[in-house]
């Protein structure tokens, strides 16, 4: 009944007549409960209710609804997770898309980077077989890459290549580790090229060897660049040292007070200090005691702004002063300087005397005008007295005429003398017996006291010098000129006593015109003459001193022009190239400012290690210079200790670009000039051949001796020519080196006959040594050689061999004296063959061991006239042992002796 719509259906039945079925819910004891009812009508507006209970039905419905709705949440979450999951497929697939793209692009780019690099780069699998190489390996292996993929090194070259890195190779494969060493390989085209060999072994997910990679860095450019470094150091210490003065290198640190250090300085200044220049690399500056006067100078200029400084200052060098001109640079940020001092204390000691020589000539001169103005003697004496009192500051000047009685006693006529001395004048002094006897100035020993009585002065207070100088009439004593020096002892100088020597012949002279009153005029004519002639004599000397001091002005200014206008460009870097220091020479080279070349690199190969480091070998370098010019320098290094890196390296460049023009045209010249000479040289020997048959006449013995020199002197033309015909066709290549097996004990046996009529002649004995076997060339049985030593192959022009051979040969037997050996061996090594020409000869001094290698060069220029030759037999030697891969060089001990030295590579395996 409180619920109408309960009753809804039963309406519904009743009206409608027709069953009705639903369902509907009850909440019985709290619990709800579901039933389905079906209600029939009846008559009389009665129905029939049939419910059943359909609880544990609808409540599984309602459970399972709860499911679907629940798998529905489940479904559309996992549907939006599969599409996340889709979507974060797709973009991987994108990005893989992506990356594989740039994968690709980036190989293209390695391929391109490693087939363009100047290494040559090679990968092998585990077994040793090529399966990549880049272009760069390719040109050095003159192989195609199919004809290389698959195969290994002893399948494709000759053990002689391979042996030379093959084995640095297993090592790698067998250690498992990198390796890197220095290999010199002969390669296929024939050129044998220093190579920097990087192997790696590269490893799978297993750890197993499945590739190695094998990289070789050209180093040959390097290896020539650094001896060419190190010949421009010994040319920059050369240089140095050849500078007419000591040269130093000085650092500051900005530190309270200054710290200043030598860098280094030359071999002149290490020398005069009996000091090496290494000992003083590190040294505070003043270690030395050369006085507090040169530190003073180093410190007051770091202090200053200036960055050139020119001053005189005086220096203690072995317990003995010397005046020198200081010239001082800055550099490298004004925390260092370079300082040139020279030696000018015989400039100063020159300037002092030509000004006392000046004093001396006006004084002279003033002497003998008053003189000449004047005839009273009295005056003339005055004049002298107080002159020579004023020039020599002295505290009396007497004259002194000599009196017979008393004995060796002298009167006073004339004197000055300072205020706080009396007068002697018209007292008597003792004058020495030796004036009379040897008329010479004189200094006398003796102390003077008071005068005893007024008629003699032989003993006054305080004389503590006195000197005599004797005044001459006609070759006779009158008197002397008395110096007294009374507060203090006084050593006369020379140039003194020739001042007062010439005064009292002045003095003399007066004397003489008074006594010789008639003739006055001829004694004044000769007296001026002896003036003039000492005037000009004086005047010689002043301006020969005057040319002096304008030399020694040149030589500064020279001095300070090559300071800072040096040609070479001098760079300090590290070993990779930084650049740490370069100089305006090396600005002007490289085409860049200071600002664009401090801290970058140089780029360009710097050092290597040589086999002979003693001998400098000259290496040439092109350079593209930003605005693209292109010079040719010859680059020179050295390591040196730069503010504490102990491997920087100095490096000095030489623009040698026109020089190598000029050098071209030279050669040029030199071709065409001895192929114009040789058809009329032709002809001039000819003729002089007929001559000397007698053909034409027969000859005088002058005539025959004259014709013998001109025979002589066209047959040594004509070899040079032939010389330099054959160093330019070696050279431009038109000369072929015909290379086959040959006996290299052969070649010398050959080369020793050739050469015995010679060494014969100059009293020399020659002998043969093979793998230290060695007998005289007389005795060996050239017939039977296998009796002496076993043949030793070569791969070589025979001929071309040979030629070197004679040439070394023929100059051991010029440069050796009689009784003396010239030893010719041969020495079989692991990599090539050596042969050596020794002599015992004069030696080369060491500054000439390169220098002989090149045209016209001889250590001494007198040694073309006496010994003969042209200078170009070493020449021809280097270049014939150039194009058969060789080496040749010189080891010598001045005074002792050459040997000359060129190996062969090993012959190829026949």
């Amino acid at each position: 009944e409180m619920n109408p719509e309960f009753w809804l259906p039963v309406y519904e039945a009743v009206e409608r007549q027709t069953n009705v079925n639903y369902d509907y819910s009850l909440t019985l004891d709290t619990q709800q409960m579901w039933f389905a009812a079906s209600i029939s009508p009846l008559p009389n507006q009665t129905v029939i209710w049939v419910a059943r209970d359909i609880s544990d039905r609808v409540r599984a419905e309602q459970d399972l609804q709860k499911l679907a709705t629940e798998l529905e949440e489940r479904v559309i979450q996992r549907t939006a997770l599969l599409r996340e999951a889709n979507q974060q497929l797709r973009r991987e697939i994108y990005e893989r898309r992506q990356t594989q793209q740039e994968l690709t692009t980036s190989e293209e780019r390695f391929r391109l980077a490693v087939e363009n690099i100047p290494d040559a780069i090679a990968i092998y699998d585990a077994d040793l077989r090529y399966q990549f190489l880049n272009a760069q390996a390719l040109h050095y292996c003159q192989h195609a890459l199919d004809d290389m993929i698959g195969k290994t090194d002893e399948e494709l070259f000759p053990p002689e290549m391979t042996t030379r890195y093959l084995p640095l190779i297993q090592t790698a494969r067998h250690t498992l580790e990198r390796q890197q060493a220095e290999c010199t390989v002969p390669l296929p085209c024939g050129e044998e090229r220093t190579l920097i060999m990087t192997v790696v072994p590269l490893f799978n997910h297993y750890k197993k060897i499945y590739q190695i990679l094998a990289i070789a860095h050209d180093i040959t450019e390097r290896k020539r660049s650094e001896s060419t470094i190190r010949a421009a150091k010994e040319q920059l210490e050369a240089v140095l040292d050849a500078v007419p003065g000591f040269i130093s290198w000085v650092e500051v640190a900005q530190t309270h007070p200054l710290q200043l250090r030598y860098l280094g300085v030359n071999h002149q200044l290490a020398k005069t200090l009996q000091r090496r220049p290494e000992d003083f690399i590190g040294q505070p500056v003043g270690f030395m005691g050369l006085g507090g006067e040169f530190q003073r100078m180093v410190e007051a200029f770091f202090q200053d702004s200036v960055a050139v400084i020119t001053q005189v200052i005086i220096l203690r060098i072995n317990e003995e002063l010397r005046h020198y001109l200081i010239v001082a640079q800055k550099y490298h940020q004004e925390t260092s300087a370079v300082m040139v001092g020279i030696d000018i204390t015989a400039h100063i000691e020159a300037e002092e005397k030509l000004h006392y020589a000046s004093q001396r000539s006006q004084l002279l001169s003033e002497l003998t005008v008053k003189i000449r103005q004047s005839l009273h003697l009295e005056e003339i004496l005055q004049t002298a007295v107080v002159e020579v009192q004023n020039t020599l500051n002295a505290d009396r000047v007497a004259i002194v005429q000599c009196q017979s009685q008393p004995e060796n006693q002298g009167l006073i006529v004339q004197e000055a003398v300072v205020p706080e001395f009396r007068s002697l004048q018209g007292q008597y002094l003792p004058i020495p017996c030796d004036i009379a006897q040897h008329p010479h100035p004189f200094q006398a020993d003796y102390c003077i006291n008071e005068p005893q009585d007024t008629e003699s002065a032989a003993h006054v207070s305080n004389v503590q010098s006195c000197l005599f100088v004797p005044i001459l009439i006609q070759e006779e004593i009158w008197g002397a000129l008395v110096v007294h020096q009374c507060r203090s002892p006084r050593e006369w100088r020379e140039d003194e006593i020739e001042l007062l020597m010439s005064l009292t012949n002045q003095v003399g002279i007066a004397l003489s015109q008074a006594q010789l009153l008639n003739h006055l005029e001829e004694m004044v004519a000769e007296r001026t003459n002896e003036l003039q002639r000492t005037n000009e004599y004086l005047q010689q000397e002043i301006g020969e001193r005057s040319k002096a001091e304008l030399a020694l002005r040149d030589s500064e200014k020279q001095l300070r022009r090559v300071i800072e206008n040096n040609a070479y460009g001098i760079v300090v870097c590290n070993q990779v190239g930084e650049i740490y220091f370069l100089n305006e020479a090396a600005t002007q080279i490289f085409g860049r400012s200071h600002q664009q070349l401090l801290g970058q690199q140089l780029g360009i190969p710097l050092y290597g290690r040589k086999k002979r480091p003693s001998i400098a070998e000259i290496s040439e370098l092109s350079l593209l210079r930003p605005d693209g010019t292109q010079c040719i320098v010859e680059m020179r290094s050295v390591p040196i200790n730069w503010e504490g890196n102990p491997h920087a390296l100095l490096i000095s460049l030489v623009d040698i670009t026109e020089r190598k023009v000029v050098e071209q045209m030279k050669d040029e010249f030199l071709s065409v000039a001895s192929h114009e000479l040789r058809t009329p040289l032709t002809s001039i020997r000819g003729s002089l051949g007929l001559l000397a048959t007698g053909q034409l006449g027969t000859l005088n013995e002058k005539g025959q001796q004259m014709l013998k020199i001109a025979v002589n002197n066209t047959d040594r033309l004509t070899r040079l020519l032939n010389d330099i015909l054959d160093l330019e066709r070696i050279k431009s290549g038109r000369v072929q080196i015909v290379q086959q097996h040959c006996d290299a004990v052969e070649l010398m046996i050959q080369a020793a006959q050739a050469m015995q009529a010679m060494a014969e002649q100059a009293q020399v004995t020659l002998c043969i040594q093979v793998n230290e076997q060695m007998c005289y060339f007389s005795d060996l049985e050239v017939d039977n050689l296998s009796s002496f030593t076993n043949p030793v192959p070569l791969w070589a022009d025979p001929d071309q061999i040979l030629q070197t051979l004679t040439n070394l040969i023929s100059n051991a037997v010029k440069f050796s004296p009689p009784q003396e050996q010239v030893c010719i061996s041969v020495t079989q090594q692991l990599d090539n063959i050596l042969f050596r020409v020794t002599d015992h000869g004069r030696g080369i001094p060491p500054e000439k061991l390169e220098v002989i290698f090149a045209r016209f060069q001889q250590v001494d220029a007198s040694d073309s006239r006496e010994k003969g030759g042209t200078g170009l037999g070493l020449p021809i030697c280097r270049e014939i042992i150039r194009k058969h891969q060789g080496e040749i060089w010189v080891e010598s001990t001045f005074g002792q002796g050459s040997s000359f030295y060129f190996t062969l590579p090993l012959p190829p395996v026949q």
